[in-house]
């Protein structure tokens, strides 16, 4: 919408670099959990 008007839109960095180390926390954790599974 902004774009429309003439506005430059440049994504941030930081909020991507926190989106994909959020994403990879919980895909480790979610990994440590089914193996913590498998050995009891």
């Amino acid at each position: 919408m902004l774009e429309d008007t003439g506005w430059e839109v440049v994504p941030e960095p930081g909020s991507a670099l926190l989106l994909f180390g959020g994403c990879g926390a919980l895909l480790l954790r979610r990994r440590r959990r089914k193996e913590e599974a498998d050995v009891a």
